[in-house]
């Protein structure tokens, strides 16, 4: 005789993946950091947080409806693009009715795609998020452009400002330049995976020296623009291992090159130079590793 099903484990489809799905964004499969997220994302921007939340909720009711796999739909594989989708769309463009019904449409297209992938086996962590944000973007600039909205947020360039900007590169992973929100995010990491936060606030640091030493300006570093790829390209390798370093350095290293060049370019990167590094780096440390 089966065992009565609480009312908790009913609905935990329903909240189970999304707090995951919002972990997922920083690659945490872990409802406490998906909270922590999400407070650190609301601090900093309701409506943003809001777009967030629409976002992961589509996105994971779309691979329910579509009867997508049911392990990876609890984890939260299928919420973090949708999430981003949400966020991303709610930073670039003016609030309006037009705007939720993109991001709902945004974060439904962005989870079929990534489901063209997962069954083919092929890692893109955040790329359908990046490609369905570009597209949006475009039809925005070319059709629309008075609808689009430039961030005017600026840092004080005081001595102690600026030493902040490896926590501000947190934040700018969900679009925010808020020191409380850098902090909350990076403490949802390091409780859900200690070692990938610490490694990558140092990767942090570093990367906004290197920054620096090229000559990209003081404002883009203050703000963490330098750096949050990096971080997201840190969490996928990071681990105890000596190897896992090797590997966290080359991936840092491929995402800093894309990052910077798009820089120089003027192109809207998004996440696309972590994309890009960490699918290099296995694609490297899968030809070594198969030796």
């Amino acid at each position: 005789m089966k065992a009565p099903v609480s009312p908790i484990s009913k609905n935990r489809f329903l909240l189970q993946p999304i707090l995951n799905g919002i972990g997922q964004i920083m690659l945490q499969e872990n409802r406490l950091s998906g909270i922590l997220i999400l407070t650190g994302i609301c601090y900093g921007s309701l409506v943003m947080g809001g777009a967030l939340l629409v976002g992961t909720i589509v996105a994971s009711f779309t691979a329910k409806f579509l009867s997508f796999d049911s392990e990876k739909l609890t984890q939260g594989i299928y919420g973090f693009n949708g999430a981003l989708v949400g966020a991303g769309l709610a930073f670039f463009v003016q609030n309006s009715f037009l705007l939720w019904l993109i991001i709902i449409a945004g974060a439904w297209i962005a989870t079929v795609i990534q489901q063209l992938f997962i069954k083919r086996n092929i890692p893109v962590f955040t790329l359908p998020f990046v490609m369905v944000t570009w597209m949006v973007l475009y039809f925005y600039s070319a059709f629309s452009s008075e609808s689009l909205q430039t961030s005017t947020t600026m840092v004080e360039y005081t001595t102690s400002e600026f030493i902040l900007y490896p926590i501000r590169g947190f934040s700018q992973i969900i679009f925010q330049d808020n020191l409380i929100a850098g902090g909350v995010i990076l403490l949802a990491i390091i409780i859900s995976s200690p070692i990938a936060g610490i490694i990558g606030l140092i990767i942090s640091i570093l990367s906004g020296i290197l920054a620096y030493a090229i000559g990209i300006p003081m404002e883009t570093i203050g703000l963490g623009l330098t750096s949050y790829n990096a971080i997201l390209s840190t969490i996928v390798f990071a681990g105890s291992k000596i190897k896992d370093m090797m590997w966290v350095i080359t991936a840092v290293l491929l995402t800093l090159i894309f990052s910077f060049t798009m820089f120089r370019l003027g192109w809207t990167q998004l996440t696309f130079p972590f994309v890009a590094g960490s699918c290099l780096t296995l694609a490297i440390k899968w030809m070594v590793e198969k030796k």
